[in-house]
């Protein structure tokens, strides 16, 4: 008895990549901010379809978790590309709303983002924040 040959299925995994960047306008990697910008994780995806949700937990320099940011998409079976940001200047009003400048302080230095996808961990980034 001889075996028939195994039927060979190529199948593309899904993949992507993350970027931090100060404008979903601009892909360009920035590893530094100003207090006063939005921080955006721009996100394209290659061979993912239907219903997904983004998890961003963005950390403050005190390791805490500053914010978590939630963002369902449908994703075509091609590229797709969506993004998600930390908003600090309204972090710094919610903190302070008569002298925003004060919150500041709390905002120097390094930050960090967790990234999940459908609750799954994908990866962390690393950025500095600053005032000048």
């Amino acid at each position: 008895m001889t075996g028939s040959p195994a039927l060979a299925v190529e199948t593309e995994a899904p993949s992507y990549t993350a970027v931090l960047v100060d404008s979903p306008a601009r892909k360009t990697p920035v590893r530094e901010f100003d207090c006063n910008q939005d921080v955006y994780v721009f996100l394209t995806w290659h061979g993912l379809s239907g219903l997904h949700q983004i998890t961003a937990l963005w950390f403050n320099p005190s390791e805490k978790q500053e914010s978590q940011i939630d963002l369902k998409f449908i994703a075509s079976a091609g590229k797709t590309e969506n993004w998600v940001a930390l908003k600090l200047l309204d972090l710094k009003r919610e903190r302070n709303p008569v002298l925003p400048s004060l919150a500041s302080s709390k905002f120097i230095g390094k930050w960090e983002t967790r990234i999940y996808l459908d609750g799954n961990f994908l990866e962390k980034k690393k950025f500095e924040v600053s005032c000048d």
